[in-house]
């Protein structure tokens, strides 16, 4: 009897910090520790769900399909469970099979606003965005509170070009902990009402998601300024060498820190993509539009004697950040770009960096690597200030290109982020970008024929 009661609690111990680990994101801890309760236990879904999800965010997706097919085996109609084998084949590409786990989970389980949220995702990515709206609002009759379809159902009024109810939804992002995390001590802004209430106060605009967000929404920064602000911007510690020099932009430039700590006094606060919303943005009203960035100029003398050449001088980017939500289907694979050297009037260079700049020692080829040279944002610029054209998929580049002024060919996926629209080959946002879209989910090979094709013009 003691023996039983001992391993009862052995037992209990093991899952209780299994379920703490990964609940803290510890998901090397939580592995091992929930791998065995569940071996002995495989009839108990929250182990299952709770071991599945740490292999997934550790990239193990297989061993996470594993998990959720022996689960289902003891739990053929739990809603949960389904749903997330629908995650895990998103993340595959498996799309249609992502479907069918997603419909199956509303079936056993309808009162779930998971799974028709994540079908609606589904049905965007494959440019089916009628079919998605359905989704999102099966969805929000469940809960009107989900703020994850709240969020899709946002990013699907801005694909569309409905910026007003699109940028008024999006504010559901400062309800996710991933976004925002941080306490302030003053209001924030919700309202450009009365006007004089920002007469000789002192706002705090902070930069809140990737790069390419920051270099495209400062453009707001001005319409604060004339309302009588003193504007102090917060940006990230990468950017701050571009932005240091903008002129009119804001009173004081400060980066984000750490440690949380307010780093300066303000009345107000306002996160930099709540300013659309402020300012009721619609596809009429963008601000001005460039160019609104430039490069260093001892540096761009510098790139100016390295480049110089009679060809045409063209940069490529071909991924960015992997820890995008939809990275896999915006990032190109390098070997795609290849044909593009057949261009004999041209000359390539990689303005790639992170893991992907190694993509250029796997593959034959003639593109010049400037991974080394390029230490900061502010090299990259300058660069880009010397070259006649910049190939790139959907990142930071893009954006830091388009804010100079620079001709850009953005290669885009079938359905690209909102703020590309899903039709068109130019951007209300760059008027230097030129648009290349997938005709088809995945199909690289077509945008960059059609680009192949542009080049042979500019001979």
């Amino acid at each position: 009897m003691v023996n039983t009661l001992e391993i009862l609690e052995d037992k209990r111990k093991k899952l209780e910090e299994g379920s703490q680990a990964f609940q803290s994101a510890d998901y090397g801890k939580a592995i091992p520790l929930l791998g065995k309760l569940f071996n002995e236990n495989p009839k108990n879904p929250l182990l299952a769900l709770q071991l599945a999800l740490s292999l997934e965010r550790l990239g193990h997706w297989q061993k996470a399909l594993e998990v959720y097919r022996v689960a289902l085996k003891h739990n053929p109609t739990c809603g949960e469970l389904y749903n997330n084998v629908g995650n895990v084949y998103k993340e595959q590409r498996l799309l249609e099979k992502s479907i069918h786990c997603y419909k199956q989970s509303t079936l056993f389980q309808p009162n779930l606003p998971e799974p028709h949220s994540n079908l609606g995702s589904i049905y965007q990515l494959q440019g089916k965005i009628d079919d998605a709206f359905i989704c999102y609002e099966k969805a929000l009759i469940i809960n009107p509170n989900h703020t994850p379809t709240r969020l899709n159902r946002a990013l699907s009024y801005l694909l569309l070009g409905d910026y007003e109810k699109g940028f008024k939804e999006y504010e559901w992002r400062l309800k996710e902990q991933n976004i925002q995390q941080r306490i302030f001590d003053k209001p924030q802004l919700t309202s450009l009402k009365n006007n004089k209430d920002l007469k000789n106060k002192t706002l705090l605009v902070h930069a809140e998601q990737g790069f390419g967000d920051t270099i495209q929404f400062i453009r707001y920064l001005p319409l604060m300024k004339e309302l009588g602000a003193t504007i102090i911007f917060e940006c990230q510690p990468e950017l701050e060498c571009v932005l240091k020099n903008m002129k009119g932009y804001f009173d004081q430039l400060t980066v984000k820190t750490k440690d949380k700590k307010k780093p300066v006094e303000y009345d107000y606060h306002v996160p930099l993509l709540s300013l659309p919303s402020l300012f009721q943005t619609t596809l009429k009203t963008i601000p001005e539009n460039g160019p609104y960035l430039f490069p260093n100029l001892e540096k761009q003398k510098l790139w100016e004697e390295r480049l110089n050449s009679s060809k045409l001088n063209v940069g490529l980017c071909w991924a960015g950040n992997s820890t995008h939500r939809h990275d896999r289907y915006r990032s190109c694979p390098l070997k795609q770009l290849l044909p593009l050297e057949k261009i004999s009037f041209a000359r390539f260079f990689s303005l790639q960096k992170g893991s992907r700049a190694t993509d250029l020692s796997k593959v034959q080829t003639n593109i010049i690597n400037l991974d080394s040279d390029i230490q900061s944002f502010e090299d990259t610029l300058a660069i880009i200030s010397n070259l006649d054209l910049v190939i790139t998929v959907d990142t930071s580049v893009a954006h830091l290109a388009g804010a100079a002024g620079k001709p850009v060919w953005l290669l885009l996926p079938y359905t690209p982020d909102w703020r590309w629209g899903l039709k068109g080959e130019t951007s209300p946002w760059y008027p230097n970008i030129r648009l290349f879209r997938q005709p088809r989910l995945g199909n690289w090979k077509s945008v960059i024929h059609e680009v192949r094709e542009e080049l042979k013009r500019l001979q």
